[in-house]
C-alpha cells in the first residue's frame, strides 16, 4: 500500500480526527526521510525495514494514538533505551509504548519534541538491532522482506 492509500484513509476520517491524524502523519514523515508508509493493522503505519510506528483511533476516547514499537517481528526491549523528555509515552510493554493526541493543535505544539522522540526511537531501534547481532538494514529499499 502506498502514501496515496494512507491519504485516502485520512480523508475518510471524521473532521476532528482527520486533522489530528494528518498532522501526526506529517510529523512522522518529517522525522526520517527513509520511512515508508502503508495501511497496516487498519491504520496508517510507518516502517524502515519493519514496522515502527502505527497510528489509530482510541475506541474509548476517540483520540488519535501512536504506537511506537521495535517491529512486528521484534521483541527488542525499548524501555530504558529512550529518554522521554516529553512525558507523553505510556509504556505497554518493554518493546512498545503509546501516546495519545487530542487534536491537531496539540500535535503542532508538540512537533519539535515529538520529532526528537521519533528520531530517538528510530536510532535506538537501529542500535538495538546491531547489538542483537542483526543487520542494520534501514538504509535499504524499505521492503520489509
Amino acid at each position: 500500500m502506498s502514501a496515496d492509500e494512507v491519504e485516502g484513509f485520512i480523508a475518510g476520517l471524521p473532521a476532528p480526527q482527520r486533522e489530528t491524524m494528518a498532522a501526526l502523519c506529517a510529523v512522522i514523515r518529517g522525522s526520517d526521510a527513509r520511512l515508508t508508509e502503508s495501511i497496516a493493522w487498519g491504520a496508517p503505519s510507518f516502517s524502515l525495514d519493519d514496522h515502527l510506528f502505527t497510528t489509530g483511533i482510541d475506541r474509548r476516547s476517540g483520540r488519535v494514538r501512536l504506537v511506537l514499537h521495535s517491529g512486528a517481528r521484534s521483541t527488542l526491549a525499548m524501555r530504558g533505551r529512550i529518554d522521554d523528555a516529553t512525558g507523553m509515552l505510556e509504556w505497554k510493554s518493554d518493546d512498545r509504548a503509546v501516546l495519545h493526541l487530542a487534536d491537531a493543535a496539540g500535535v503542532e505544539a508538540a512537533q519539535p519534541a515529538l520529532t526528537a522522540l521519533l528520531r530517538s526511537w528510530i536510532a535506538a531501534v537501529e542500535r538495538g538491532r546491531v547489538e542483537q547481532g542483526g543487520v542494520e538494514r534501514s538504509g535499504s529499499s524499505g521492503d520489509p522482506a
